[in-house]
Parts: structure tokens; sequence; C-alpha cells
């Protein structure tokens, strides 16, 4: 028999290399099928399962030329009332012929741009076609926003100017100067129109309207305004900052019925 490694006969050599070929093979399976197998007491690898995002909330469409109210977190929603059982015209005196047949009424901030925009380029309109010519009585109530520093202070101190007959007078000239609102300006603006100015300082320093203007802000709110400027033409609602066009449409409806 001839000899092979070590003094290995060449069938022994060839058994032994099979042999632990065989072992090896076998390792290998034994590996992975191992490996796919669940062992009592030892960690197995954690798998993270995706998880869906959370639904993320959306906001309801704008109307055009509107500023929201800020709402946080969002409110139920509440059928809104006829705007006669909501306040109706409030208090502060209106612009036009108290027999005027169509009655508008505005909830505005004084520090919304959208506000501005309307009283700059429709309501010289809406006053030369309508309110001078007898057909449109037009009202108007304070609706502040929260998110307008100086709103509140702004309409508390356009009804002290009513105090002295000179509302609108004080309405125009904030609308006016809207960039340019604070504290201070609000006295200097009635000092320029005239006001007396103790009075009008003991009104705007004491908040002695601070509750009426919130009033018409509840009564907006109770009425379906949800943002400025918002309006009433004999009870319909128009919302935003419309062209001339807008208003027209509805004014002319409201004055043909009244002519039935």
């Amino acid at each position: 028999m001839r000899k092979g490694y070590k003094g290995y006969s060449e069938g022994q050599v060839v058994t032994v290399v099979i042999g632990a070929l065989l072992i090896f093979t076998a390792g290998i399976f034994l590996g992975r099928f191992l490996s796919n197998v669940p062992i009592w007491g030892a960690a197995q690898p954690m798998v993270e399962k995706a998880t869906p995002a959370p639904p993320q909330p959306t906001e309801a469409p704008r109307a055009e030329g509107l500023t929201p109210t800020p709402t946080s977190p969002p409110q139920p929603t509440v059928e809104a009332k006829p705007i006669e059982e909501a306040g109706g015209v409030g208090s502060l005196p209106p612009r036009g012929e108290e027999d005027a047949p169509v009655t508008m009424i505005e909830f505005s901030d004084f520090q919304c741009p959208f506000s501005a925009r309307h009283f700059q380029q429709v309501f010289p309109q809406i006053e030369k076609e309508y309110i001078a010519a007898g057909k449109v009585k037009y009202y108007f109530r304070n609706f502040p926003l929260s998110i307008h520093q100086y709103a509140q202070k702004a309409a508390e101190a356009a009804r002290c100017a009513d105090e002295q007959g000179r509302f609108w007078e004080y309405h125009d000239k904030l609308f006016a100067n809207q960039q340019a609102i604070s504290p201070e300006n609000l006295k200097e603006w009635a000092k320029e129109l005239g006001l007396d100015m103790a009075k009008f300082s003991d009104c705007l320093d004491s908040g002695r309207f601070e509750q009426a203007v919130k009033g018409d802000f509840a009564d907006g709110q109770l009425a379906g305004v949800r943002g400025t400027p918002s309006f009433f033409i004999n009870g319909r609602m128009v919302v935003g900052a419309k062209p001339f066009e807008s208003f027209q449409e509805v004014i002319e409806a409201e004055l043909g019925k009244s002519q039935e």
C-alpha cells in the first residue's frame, strides 16, 4: 500500500478530506437553519414597523379678501343666527338717510388690510352711488381681531369720538392712516379733528367702551362673522373685500324687492 501524507495511506487521506468537507457543509446548513429559528431567551432583532403619520389638520378655504378670525384650538361649528337676532345694526350712527330702503352693516377691524382696501377702493363708490343717493343706510360694527395689536383700542377710540358726534370722521382718519395706528396717534388724530381732548383722553384711558366693542365682536360671531371685513345687506351676508360690482349686484337686487 502506498503511503500518503505523513505516513497515512491515500485511502485514509481521501476519507479524512471527504469527512472534513461533509462537516463543513453540514455546519453551513445548520447555521442557516438556526438563524431562522427563534431561540427562547435570546434577543431577537427588532424590526420597526412603519407607523402611518397622523392626519394633519386642514385649514378651511379662506374667502378672498378676508382676514380670518384666529382660532386655537378649532372651535365647533355653530349655526349662525340672522343678523337681526345678533344685535342688528348696533349702536353707532349710520351713514346715509334714515329712510333708505337698503341697510348695509359692515363688521370690520381698523388694522385689517382688507378692511382698509374696502374703505379705499370700494366704499367711495358705494357712498357715491347709493348712500348719497338715499338708497343705502350704512352701519359700522367693530370686529377687532386678536392678531392686530391696536385694533381693540382703535375701536374704543372711535366710540370715544362718537361721544362727541365725530364717529365717521374718526373712522375715516383711522383707515386713512392704518399703518400709523398707535396709542399716541389715537389721541393725536382726535386733536386734529378738534375734539375735546380732556373728555376724549378720559374716555380712552378709562376703557369706557371696552365692553361695547367686545359686544360688537360677540354679536358678529353669533351672526356667522368669521373674519374681516364681512357685510350684511338687508340681512344677506357678503364676505371679504369684494369688488364694487359684487356689492352692486346685491344692493340692486334688494332695491328691486323694495319696489315690488
